[in-house]
């Protein structure tokens, strides 16, 4: 079954690089705060309240290319479901994904591919 399309659900500006934290009581996104140089593994876990891990296949956001972390240890730490995320999440899919969920705060670095790759 096919994710019907929400291009409406994040509104992203088309120059510059941002970083984005949403967190799983979040039913918008709030507005992302520009970055001038990629963020730090730290910057990184104090996003997500943890160690990191990318999200698979979560690499557009609001029609720009993305990278998405989340927290790796989430369901060992019982967080809260994020459906925010996860919907953003499959709509970069394409599909609604019942094989995995998003738990805890997850952080979008939406920006410039250039900028992605000092990543």
């Amino acid at each position: 079954m096919k994710i019907p399309e929400r291009s409406a659900l994040v509104q992203v500006p088309r120059i510059g690089n941002f970083i984005y934290i949403i967190k799983p009581a979040d039913t918008e996104i709030i507005e992302g705060k520009v970055l001038s140089e990629p963020p730090s593994l730290e910057m990184l876990q104090f996003g997500v309240e943890g160690d990191i891990t990318l999200i698979p296949r979560f690499d557009s956001f609001g029609g720009r290319p993305c990278a998405a972390f989340c927290n790796e240890y989430g369901i060992m730490l019982n967080l809260r479901p994020n459906h925010l995320a996860q919907m953003c999440w499959e709509q970069c899919v394409g599909q609604f994904i019942t094989t995995d969920q998003l738990l805890g705060n997850v952080v979008v670095i939406a920006a410039d591919p250039a900028f992605l790759g000092e990543m």
